[in-house]
């Protein structure tokens, strides 16, 4: 083959019974949203071949030009478990046998034994999930860089992630170092090191990898860095110059508080509009430190133009303030895919503010997550917005707020059929709110997850959940059957206050109107311990401007009480 020109062997290969040749360019890069090992694999097409069963990467030798299979991930697999000598002797073995099987498949396609030094075997090692000793570090560390065509200087992507648990500090120590010395000189584009208890010690022993002038991307996640290491990481991260390369940064679960954020902050100012994915949150910062994230984030896509599409800033104190410089940013983002804003104190008004700013980049959006940010039902017509919009739209968590059932309405009668999860749990929801997502059913045709546990739905609410969504529909564990959450939307737990507007008010009458006009109220059985039923009254309506005919329809519900518990739609028992 070698031989022929590249046309001509190309040609030879396509027309072959035996393979099937799809040459493509691999250049660009994909940024799964998960961590995964192949989080950097090569883009590349799918080939339809059977012999090869593969895919296909385009490689360029000198001259010639020919097709090859995509490289190895090679990986310890197996359970969690303590790697010493041995085991990394076994290890090794499995993997020589993988390399040979590629080398074999290598040398069918080209008919030629002397393959040429440039051809790459393996792209990819993941050392996660295991705890090593030093002495099988130094073991692994020799394989790959043992020969004149070394693995190490064809993995572009390492994982170390979780490799020295339950290890003495001298030990882990010992074995970052040592996987760190055995990169220095490679061309790593992807570094995974999360779930290392590090440091400041364990920091300085990754210095080497991590100030390649190569780097693209960066995990440090539950590395347990204080504020002092977050500014060690980040004087590494400037002094090397890598800043203007990185595609993905990901810090989460490291404690830095305000100081971490300042250190972020100072790696953010140095990149390029190359950054497209974004990880820093769990940080225990406060408004003073988020809000410094923020605004370098926005001075970075102000001032680069660069198009942020996974931004995760979760559990965050940014508040209203932080809110505002938030959404000067995302305005400006029109490929974001995913936003991450759980727990960030947000409120109503911290959404309204982000909710405007979606509008002008929901095309793309895929994932969205309000979760945690004490949101009510003055939220609702701003999420709203953004979910009728946002026709592209996978995942939508708003769960740990207090949205209670008209805003569960809201957002259920918004949703797109291109939704797959949908997370409304801790809501304070009820009845009412239960009614409308058993009526999204209709639209919700590729759902695949519905997580409501922890809202107050009754008894019957549940059982029509279930014969709705079946096995879609996340268990109920700590649903509260014995109140009803309705109730509270209009009546005070103590002294029976109205707590509704009249819009609020006539949304209840709308719920609530049977099919002969009746209208009902939701209330609690228990209401009234002295009688069988319950006694409202005009007065109980203290808010001024309530609708006259909703009020003398409220009255007369303990007379028609019997004949609505049987005619409600909603087929409620003691609740209506």
């Amino acid at each position: 083959p070698f031989d022929m020109g590249a046309d001509e062997f190309s040609s030879t290969i396509s027309n072959s019974p035996s393979f099937f040749c799809n040459e493509i360019t691999s250049t660009a890069t994909n940024f799964p949203e998960n961590n995964s090992p192949a989080a950097f694999s090569p883009v590349s097409a799918e080939s339809p071949g059977t012999a090869l069963n593969s895919k296909i990467e385009k490689v360029d030798i000198s001259r010639k030009t020919f097709s090859t299979p995509e490289p190895l991930l090679l990986s310890c697999i197996g359970p969690r478990s303590i790697v010493d000598d041995v085991s990394a002797i076994e290890i090794i073995n499995s993997w020589k046998i993988q390399l040979e099987k590629k080398k074999a498949e290598f040398i069918s396609l080209t008919g030629n034994c002397d393959l040429p030094d440039e051809i790459v075997f393996c792209r990819e090692l993941c050392l996660s999930n295991k705890s090593y000793t030093p002495n099988a570090a130094k073991l692994i560390a020799e394989f790959v860089t043992s020969g004149s065509s070394s693995l190490c200087s064809q993995i572009t992507s390492l994982d170390i992630s979780d490799v020295i648990a339950s290890q003495p500090e001298i030990d882990g120590l010992d074995v970052l170092n040592t996987f760190s010395l055995a990169f220095k000189d490679s061309k790593l584009t992807h570094i995974n090191l999360s779930d290392n208890a590090m440091g400041s010690k364990g920091i300085a022993s990754c210095k080497s990898i991590l100030s390649l002038p190569t780097l693209e991307s960066l995990q440090l996640c539950n590395n347990g860095l204080s504020e002092t290491s977050m500014e060690e990481v980040s004087d590494i991260l400037l002094n090397s110059g890598v800043c203007e390369n990185m595609k993905r940064l990901h810090f989460f679960n490291n404690m830095s508080g305000d100081g971490g954020c300042t250190a972020f902050a100072r790696i953010i100012q140095k990149c390029s509009c190359k950054l497209i994915d974004i990880r820093f949150s769990g940080t225990r910062a406060q408004r003073e430190g988020s809000l410094n994230v923020a605004l370098a984030l926005g001075e970075l896509i102000c001032k680069e133009g660069c198009s942020i599409e996974h931004l995760d800033l979760a559990d965050n104190s940014f508040g209203v303030k932080g809110a505002q410089a938030l959404a000067s940013l995302l305005i400006l983002c029109k490929d974001l895919k995913y936003l991450d804003l759980h727990d960030c104190l947000l409120e109503d008004e911290g959404i309204r503010l982000i909710s405007d700013s979606l509008l002008n980049c929901y095309e793309c959006l895929q994932h969205l997550d309000f979760s945690g940010n004490d949101l009510t039902k003055s939220a609702t017509d701003d999420i709203v917005s953004v979910l009728q919009k946002a026709t592209n739209l996978g995942v939508f968590r708003a769960e740990e707020n207090d949205l209670t059932s008209i805003g569960v309405r809201g957002i259920a009668k918004a949703l797109n059929a291109s939704l797959l999860e949908l997370h409304l749990g801790s809501n304070a929801c009820g009845t009412v709110g239960a009614e409308a997502i058993v009526q999204a059913r209709k639209v919700l045709t590729n759902l695949c997850i519905l997580s409501l546990d922890e809202n107050m739905f009754a008894t019957d609410d549940v059982v029509a959940l279930q014969e709705a969504y079946g096995e879609i529909l996340v268990e109920f564990e700590d649903n509260i059957s014995d109140d009803d959450a309705d109730f509270n939307l209009m009546f005070g737990s103590d002294d029976s206050s109205c707590h509704l507007s009249s819009g609020e008010l006539s949304f209840i009458q709308e719920e609530f109107t049977t099919t002969d006009g009746n209208i009902g109220q939701v209330i609690s059985s228990d209401h009234d311990s002295q009688s069988n039923t319950s006694t409202l009254s005009s007065a109980n309506i203290s808010e001024e401007g309530a609708a006259e005919e909703t009020s003398n329809a409220l009255m007369t519900l303990e007379k028609e009480w019997t004949d609505l518990k049987e005619q409600s739609p909603l087929k409620m028992k003691p609740k209506i």
